[in-house]
C-alpha cells in the first residue's frame, strides 16, 4: 500500500487525475514491503535467492513471510496500514475508488470501508472479479493477471466507472 501512495503522491498528483483507483488484495495488508524487502536481503546473505528471474519467482518469499510475521504482530502491520491510508487522505482529497475482490478479508475490508468514510470524494467497491482465485485469470507461476485477467479487470472497472462516474454524462451531451 505505501509504495502505492508514494507513487501517487511522487508521480500521479501531478497530473491532477479525475479519478485515482487502488486495486487491494489482502496480500498488500498482509506484507509490509518496508519490513518484507530488507528480511529478504537478509535470507539472500545466508545463501537463500529473493527473486530469481529465469524462475520468475521469488526463492525465500514463504521464508521472508514467516520471519515478518514473527517480528510484526497482526496489530502492528495493521496500524502500519492505517497510517498509509492517514497518508493518503492527508495528501489527496480527488475521486477515489478503492476496490477489492469480494475474498478481501473482514478486518482489511473494515479497514478500508472506515477509510473511505473520511472523505465524500472516496468510494469503495469489493464487485471486482477475484483474479487471483480463478486459475485462468492468472499467470500459473505467481497470482498476477495474465492477459484475460487484465481484460476482466478492465471490463469490471469500466462498469463501475461508466455506472458511478458517468451516469450523468449522457444528459450533458458530451
Amino acid at each position: 500500500l505505501d509504495y502505492s501512495v508514494n507513487i501517487l503522491e511522487l508521480k500521479g498528483i501531478k497530473y491532477s487525475p479525475d479519478l485515482v483507483i487502488f486495486l487491494i488484495n489482502n496480500w498488500n495488508f498482509e506484507r509490509v514491503n518496508e519490513w518484507y524487502f530488507p528480511i529478504s536481503k537478509e535470507i539472500e546473505i545466508f545463501g537463500t535467492p529473493g527473486y530469481v528471474p529465469v524462475l520468475g519467482r521469488v526463492i525465500n518469499l514463504k521464508q521472508s513471510e514467516k520471519i515478518l510475521n514473527e517480528r510484526y504482530s497482526t496489530f502492528e502491520i495493521q496500524a502500519y496500514q492505517k497510517s498509509v491510508f492517514k497518508h493518503l487522505n492527508e495528501i489527496y482529497s480527488g475521486k477515489l475508488l478503492v476496490s477489492s475482490f469480494n475474498s478481501i478479508k473482514p478486518q482489511f475490508r473494515d479497514m478500508i470501508e472506515d477509510f473511505v468514510k473520511l472523505h465524500e470524494n472516496y468510494s469503495y467497491t469489493n464487485k471486482i472479479t477475484d483474479t487471483v482465485s480463478l486459475e485462468h485469470y492468472h499467470f500459473s507461476n505467481d497470482m498476477h493477471p495474465n492477459r484475460k485477467g487484465h481484460l476482466v479487470l478492465a471490463d469490471n472497472f469500466y462498469e463501475i466507472i461508466k455506472n458511478k462516474y458517468l451516469s450523468d454524462c449522457e444528459n450533458k451531451n458530451y
